[in-house]
């Protein structure tokens, strides 16, 4: 693929399956899909559609945290999700809630924990997940 920008040839090398991801991603920047409104085709949305709807509103602060650990996020009307605590092993320390749905907003206590570094999974509709990376003082 070339482009062409101020006079200036650039050339990407991109393999087959690194172009189809980023017409996806264009594809899904297009998108009037939004929280629960199915695009205007009638068409479902895709998992992924579903997924960037999820990982643009998900809030996750303060991070570092001390005491309390505030998770936001709008759920699709689409997804459920479960939404869990994990160790820097993987292992599963705490499942903070099981099916939330709509506009999920909650602070957890999180005095218990050691400082360090932990991980909250959300896997929604059971099979998609997004995992950020939070740091307990």
């Amino acid at each position: 693929m070339h482009l062409r920008n101020l006079g200036l040839l650039f050339t990407l090398s991109l393999k087959k399956q690194d172009l189809k991801k980023l017409l996806l991603i264009l594809s899904l920047l297009s998108t009037s899909y939004l929280y629960g409104q199915p695009p205007a085709d009638g068409s479902a949305p895709s998992s992924i559609e579903v997924m960037a709807a999820i990982e643009s509103s998900l809030k996750i602060f303060p991070n570092p945290a001390k005491s309390f650990l505030t998770i936001n996020m709008k759920l699709p009307s689409v997804s459920q999700a479960r939404i869990a605590l994990h160790d820097m092993l993987g292992n599963e320390l705490e499942v903070l809630t099981e099916n939330a749905t709509g506009i999920f907003d909650k602070t957890f206590d999180i005095n218990t924990l050691k400082s360090g570094i932990y991980f909250v999974r959300i896997n929604y509709n059971g099979q998609n997940t997004i995992v950020k990376k939070i740091i307990v003082q």
